[in-house]
């Protein structure tokens, strides 16, 4: 059973930590990442280190599945509810509509020549999710093969201190 640590901490921080972290990684396949968060996102309360890893790993997904020279997308965006949706998005390999919701089942890879050749457990995104999941967070998929792929994340309004929620619904990131 996972458990989450709590606090009150900079969301952006843990954003640009992340990216920070990977920003090697994408520059041996010259892939660049482009940051678009609003540095307003402070005042969160859960788990840093659970979060800094979501990131890191939808990142470095990114990367990894990403062919050279290339761009990533990292955005945060309060939507009007208080919400923020948090999107990563890759100019990668895809994944085809079936195989969407079987990668986030535990140790499912999808067996395709590129993905055969970079090393993994399948277990990223379905840790992800689960993560997510303790921060009532609500995960999404979106992805055309050949055209690259858009996970999104959206953390709910009542984690952040500095947004009244009384009567808010939750939102998504469509």
């Amino acid at each position: 059973m996972l458990e989450i640590s709590e606090n009150d901490f900079a969301l952006y921080d843990v954003f640009e930590d992340a990216g920070h972290m990977v920003r090697m990684l994408a520059r041996k396949k010259n892939i660049e990442i482009r940051c678009g968060c609003e540095e307003v996102l402070t005042d969160f309360y859960g788990d840093e280190g659970v979060l800094r890893q979501v990131m890191l790993n939808l990142l470095s997904n990114a990367i990894k599945f990403s062919p050279p020279d290339t761009v990533i997308s990292l955005s945060a965006r309060r939507q009007p509810t208080g919400d923020v949706c948090v999107a990563v998005t890759d100019q990668g390999i895809g994944i085809a509509e079936d195989d969407i919701e079987k990668i986030l089942t535990p140790f499912y890879q999808v067996d395709s020549s590129y993905a055969r050749t970079e090393e993994g457990t399948g277990l990223g995104l379905s840790i992800v999710q689960k993560y997510l999941e303790l921060h009532q967070a609500s995960l999404t998929i979106t992805s055309a093969v050949g055209q690259g792929t858009t996970v999104s994340f959206t953390l709910p309004a009542a984690r952040f201190r500095d947004v009244p929620v009384l009567g808010r619904q939750r939102s998504s990131c469509a």
